[in-house]
């Protein structure tokens, strides 16, 4: 039997962190109303790895952001900012990946992590500016992937998340260092120590997003081609803006 899922209202979902968090709250109020399209709030169908997921219902009629709770505690204001950045730089024309073949691809995330690797820094580099605590972000990605995927880990997709989390760790702290804060990459050393292997490919996607940029619709078009031919993905992964 399927469970009916439960939506909460925008007002609700968000009114902790809109009353006693004001980066949120100053976010929230500046850039919410770019937002032109209605965003659903829903309990995951499944247990996810994020506090939080933003997706598209039909074709482009809604969004929607799925959280773990409601309503979203302070310690997941970053996320709940994160995920609806996402929203605007989607109605801004920066794309992302989806599958040739759902059917068989579908419940695989090679897409969102390649993707996620170049749109998760254009949407941290925005809201930062509002005071979140990228730093903690940092960290916790960093935890999160450790405890995921582990070591010795051999699955592929699993592989390319490391690579992906790589090139992310790096952006992140640039975004750091261009704000005055010089924080140490712990994320490369265990890479490095136990991924050594990946180094090469997680590099050649570093080198090619910093020669590309990416701070504009089209220069993000150009890394996720180039990153779809890195993976030799070109017959699975197609763009969608």
């Amino acid at each position: 039997m399927n469970k009916t899922r439960k939506f909460y209202k925008e007002d609700y979902a968000l009114s902790v962190i809109l009353n006693d968090y004001k980066p949120f709250s100053d976010f929230y109020n500046i850039e919410r109303p770019k937002i032109t399209k209605d965003v659903l709030w829903v309990i995951p169908e499944e247990e996810i790895a994020a506090e939080m997921l933003f997706g598209v219902i039909g074709d482009d009629e809604c969004f929607l952001i799925a959280a773990k709770h409601f309503p979203v505690p302070v310690t997941q204001a970053f996320s709940a900012a994160h995920e609806l950045q996402h929203l605007i730089c989607r109605q801004e024309g920066y794309p992302s990946l989806t599958y040739f073949d759902m059917e068989n691809w579908g419940r695989c995330y090679i897409n969102m992590h390649i993707s996620d690797m170049i749109n998760d820094p254009i949407v941290n580099a925005r809201i930062v500016d509002y005071g979140f605590d990228l730093d903690e972000y940092i960290n916790r990605t960093i935890s999160v992937t450790k405890n995921s995927v582990g070591i010795n880990n051999q699955n592929p997709e699993d592989l390319i998340l490391l690579e992906v989390v790589y090139v992310k760790i790096h952006l992140y702290y640039e975004i750091l260092k261009n704000k005055g804060i010089q924080k140490k990459n712990e994320y490369n050393e265990w890479f490095e120590q136990n991924y050594l292997g990946l180094l090469p490919r997680a590099e050649k996607l570093l080198n090619m997003i910093i020669k590309t940029g990416y701070d504009t619709p089209d220069k993000t078009v150009h890394v996720l081609r180039r990153a779809i031919r890195i993976y030799n993905l070109q017959d699975v992964l197609k763009i969608v803006y």
